[in-house]
C-alpha cells in the first residue's frame, strides 16, 4: 500500500519522499552540523555513515518526509518500524537545518508523519531524545507527549489514532 502526502509549507512543501526523491536526503543529512548529527544519532557521525544510512532507507518498514523549499530539503522526519514490516508502533525522528529552525517546519513535519501513522494503522509512535535537547523537549511537550525518563534517555509516547493535539508555542 502506497500513501503520499503533500502540503505547502511556509516557503515549500512538505511531502512524503518517493523512491525518487530520497537523493534529496543524503545531502540534506551532510548540512547538519556535528551538534545536530549528535542530537539526531546519539554521537559523533561521518560524511560516510550519513550517506550509507540514507542509501539503505528500507521502504518497507521506512517513510521520510521532507520539507523542501526551491528543491533543496532543509527538515526531515522519519517515520520507522520496529522491525523489518510495519507493525503498531514506529519511532519518529527530525531533523531540520539551523537556518530553518523556529519556522514551524519541526511541528509541520510533526503533524506529516502523525497523519501518515494514522494512514498506516499504528497505535503508537515514540521519539528518544537526549534529555538537554531542547527543540526535541519542546517539540514532545507541544503535542501533549507522555515523557519518561529511561537509561538517560527521555522517551516521548504520542498514540497515534487520537488526532494530534498542538498547544501554542
Amino acid at each position: 500500500m502506497t500513501y503520499s502526502y503533500a502540503r505547502a509549507y511556509h516557503r515549500g512543501i512538505i511531502k512524503r519522499l518517493t523512491p525518487i526523491e530520497m537523493p534529496f536526503f543524503s545531502p540534506h543529512l551532510l548540512r547538519l552540523s556535528g551538534e545536530c548529527r549528535r542530537a539526531r544519532f546519539g554521537n559523533e557521525v561521518a560524511d560516510a555513515f550519513l550517506k550509507d544510512y540514507a542509501q539503505r532507507v528500507d521502504a518497507s518498514n521506512t517513510d521520510v518526509i521532507g520539507y523542501l523549499e526551491n528543491g533543496v530539503m532543509r527538515g526531515a522526519a522519519e517515520l520507522r518500524s520496529l522491525a523489518v514490516i510495519w507493525l503498531a508502533r514506529a519511532e519518529m525522528t527530525f531533523t531540520v537545518e539551523p537556518a530553518w529552525r523556529r519556522m514551524g517546519i519541526g511541528t509541520a513535519l510533526m503533524q506529516a508523519a502523525h497523519s501518515l501513522a494514522r494512514r498506516r494503522g499504528l497505535s503508537e509512535a515514540f521519539l528518544i531524545f537526549h534529555p538537554h535537547n531542547v527543540p526535541m523537549r519542546r517539540l514532545a511537550e507541544k503535542v501533549d507527549a507522555n515523557l519518561r525518563f529511561e537509561d538517560g534517555d527521555c522517551v516521548a509516547t504520542i498514540p497515534v489514532q487520537e488526532r494530534l493535539r498542538i498547544a501554542a508555542a
